[in-house]
């Protein structure tokens, strides 16, 4: 059996887990309340702003198949951080530019870093969801006492 590790560790870990499912929820649904603003600033068309606010999903779809083989070769925990920052980085240029082409070139890397961490199905759950679930278990078993989910 593994050691659980000491508690600082295990806040360090739901601090990472939160901070990766805030960070997904931001980069999708950002944009919809304030896309009048958007198309204001940045002279952007109607047809434009329906592309904008696809892109993420579109990059889940289209790179998600890599995060489970891109986990198994650096390791789970890597490909989160990569994806954060990506997400980071993205968000960051997203809020800085003002035209309407760096906008939707600024939301390709939220794109594919939340495509990452969220993985594919067809990758058995070895993504970096995979990981996320493994060390919530590592905080909730010494916070409550057990696992809350049975592991797979």
């Amino acid at each position: 059996m593994r050691r659980l590790g000491s508690p600082a560790g295990s806040a360090r870990i739901l601090i990472a887990i939160l901070a990766a499912a805030f960070n997904l929820r931001i980069g999708i649904v950002a944009i919809g309340p304030v896309i009048d603003e958007v198309r204001a600033d940045t002279s952007m068309s109607s047809g434009v702003a329906g592309v904008l606010t696809t892109i993420p999903f579109l990059c889940m779809g289209t790179f998600a198949f890599l995060g489970p083989p891109l986990a198994q070769r650096v390791g789970a925990a890597r490909v989160v951080i990569g994806a954060l920052a990506l997400i980071a980085v993205g968000s960051a240029a997203r809020s800085a530019v003002a035209e309407a082409w760096a906008v939707l070139a600024a939301t390709l890397p939220i794109g594919l870093g939340i495509a990452l961490i969220g993985g594919h199905p067809a990758g058995g759950g070895q993504g970096a969801m995979r990981w996320c679930n493994l060390n919530l278990n590592r905080v909730r078993r010494p916070l409550i006492g057990f696992d809350a989910a049975a592991p797979d």
